[in-house]
């Protein structure tokens, strides 16, 4: 979870992009099989309250009944149904993506950056970087629209680690 970044970016009425975070990451389970990718799979969870734009009003706001709800919808969940290898370091991920209480699929670009040893020399990390872009009112979230994007970018940096090193 230490090394786990979920970025999100969405249209302020076409003048620029607003850019932020989750600040609290509950839960990552990576299981990634560099043989068969298809045996891989990801869990992860956050805190939907944790979401941080560099703006107190403004994430108060967001955090909301009109937007995320996050008292009544606490967790932002995230659970893989098949993951596919496109290229080398390639591949797509697609899953259950449950926000504002809604489940959706969402299929995530993935780059498996690189497998190696882990400064201690005690374990290995597997990095990943995977974006996708999603429309907010199909999680019931539409306020605002299209002042306030439809679509949110979701760019989401991770590293897991397994095992001892080899040798």
């Amino acid at each position: 979870i230490a090394h786990t970044a979920v970025f999100w970016k969405i249209s302020h009425g076409g003048f620029s992009q607003g850019i932020g975070q989750f600040r609290k990451i509950d839960l990552v389970e990576i299981t990634f099989d560099p043989d068969n990718v298809a045996n891989s799979k990801v869990r992860a969870s956050i805190e939907a309250a944790s979401l941080d734009s560099n703006h107190y009003y403004r994430d108060n706001f967001t955090r909301s009944d009109q937007f995320l709800n996050a008292r009544e919808f606490k967790d932002i969940t995230f659970e893989s149904t098949e993951i596919r290898q496109t290229g080398e370091n390639t591949g797509t991920m697609t899953g259950d993506l449950t926000l504002h209480g809604v489940t959706r699929p969402v299929t995530f670009d993935v780059t498996y950056n690189k497998t190696g040893e882990h400064l201690s020399g005690n374990y290995l990390i597997d990095g990943f970087s995977a974006q996708t872009t999603i429309k907010r009112s199909d999680f019931g979230i539409d306020a605002f629209i299209p002042w306030v994007g439809d679509e949110v970018e979701i760019l989401i940096e991770v590293e897991g680690h397994h095992g001892k090193k080899e040798g």
